[in-house]
């Protein structure tokens, strides 16, 4: 197959620069994080909203001391307690701010400054939901948005991003009901192995031929006739014909293990939880632990350029060293081609479509990037099981705008 190890590196993410523009913030949104027991929510604004809301200087506001200090921490956090409500288990909780930080306007922003926020919600156990509730819309009339963006961050892969307006001012997060535990590296999947090919052994036509071959040498011993020991050889062969459908048993047979192949839905299995495997293998930190988890989706023979390829697509050097991290992988549509009838490849195609999510972290902030991908993968099953052996790329394209995630 054409077109193997250089086109793996997209299947990653659509690494181009982003378009002029495609960075500026909204003028207000929050980014709800809730993991390990704890919410945190950060407001990010505008700097020239920070100024108008409070009448405080916001190149300032990471720099206050003292009683000066105290006073900016007493009169936000009024007014974000009246304006964001944030409820915990259906209880509302007052926030405690963490600190205040202002970033200069630079290219990456269309030379907004904006002031960040920060605030933590007490919670006496791990929450099974929080609501967000924004009540002052009033706030927003001078501004040129009608509503408060929101992301959410929480144990999963994907962020929920919501948008709260006067029609829906709320947003409820509800926890899983099976939250993961540890990150994507630790749920590294092992390779569902293909049910081996079986024989079905006839019971009871093999008993009756083995009866009939342990009694016709005794009869004959014991002066039985010739016509008589043909007539009982006959009848047990009609006998054990008869009765060939009759309670059999399936076993594996030692010559059919190096050439069985997975049904279609086996098949596909193994190919979905090698893929999910590339893209978690670069959750682990160092190179030997992303080198030998890879090892465990990809065929050797692919490994070292692949590996190489898709780490550097990782780091945005174009963009000043951004660093892409995948947060969700979604199947969209998958179709396995199984070899020939007779074929005596130990392998299978898969057309295959899906969706990536990730984060793009540079400048001080991080976006939102979505891209859609089509390819064809070959998997064949080596001596250490299946791996991937080749694939094909046939579309790539990027699904709307990135949705900036500003002061991150």
């Amino acid at each position: 197959m054409t077109g193997i190890a250089p086109t793996i590196l997209l299947c990653v993410l659509c690494l181009a620069p982003l378009p002029e523009g495609a960075h500026i913030p909204p003028p207000i949104h929050v980014t709800l994080t809730i993991r390990e027991g704890k919410v945190r929510a950060d407001l990010l604004l505008w700097a020239s909203i920070y100024e108008q809301w409070w009448d405080l200087k916001a190149k300032e506001c990471g720099k206050l001391e003292g009683p000066a200090l105290e006073k900016a921490r007493a009169a936000v956090t009024a007014t974000v307690s009246n304006a964001l409500v944030l409820s915990i288990d259906g209880i509302p909780v007052a926030p405690v701010m963490k600190g205040m930080r202002w970033q200069a306007g630079m290219q990456a922003n269309d030379f907004i400054p904006y002031v960040l926020i920060s605030f933590e919600y007490p919670a006496l156990a791990p929450p099974r939901s929080v609501s967000i509730f924004w009540k002052e819309f009033e706030r927003l009339e001078n501004l040129p948005t009608d509503h408060v963006l929101v992301f959410v961050e929480d144990e999963g892969d994907e962020i929920i991003i919501e948008r709260l307006m006067k029609t829906e001012p709320e947003y409820v997060w509800h926890a899983p009901r099976a939250p993961r535990v540890g990150s994507a590296a630790d749920l590294l999947e092992e390779e569902p192995p293909p049910p081996p090919r079986k024989t079905r052994l006839p019971l009871v036509s093999l008993s009756i031929l083995l009866a009939a071959g342990l009694a016709v040498p005794f009869m004959r011993r014991r002066g039985a006739s010739l016509p008589v020991l043909l007539c009982c050889t006959l009848g047990a062969l009609m006998f054990s014909a008869a009765t060939w459908g009759m309670a059999g048993v399936e076993v594996r047979m030692p010559w059919d293990a190096a050439s069985s192949l997975p049904s279609e839905e086996e098949a596909l299995k193994i190919f979905e939880t090698l893929h999910r495997n590339i893209y978690r293998a670069f959750d682990y930190e160092t190179e030997d632990e992303i080198y030998d988890a890879l090892a465990r989706s990809v065929s050797g023979d692919l490994l070292d350029q692949i590996y190489g390829e898709v780490y550097e697509s990782l780091i945005l050097r174009e963009e000043g060293g951004a660093v892409c991290k995948v947060t969700s992988v979604k199947v969209l549509d998958s179709h396995v081609e199984m070899p020939e009838e007779g074929s005596a490849a130990a392998s299978f195609r898969v057309e295959h479509h899906w969706r990536v999510q990730g984060t793009v972290e540079h400048w001080g902030h991080k976006h939102l990037r979505t891209n859609e991908y089509r390819a064809t993968y070959l998997v064949r099953r080596k001596p250490d099981g299946w791996r991937i052996a080749g694939v094909e790329l046939k579309d790539q394209r990027r699904i709307g705008e990135d949705v900036g995630m500003f002061g991150r």
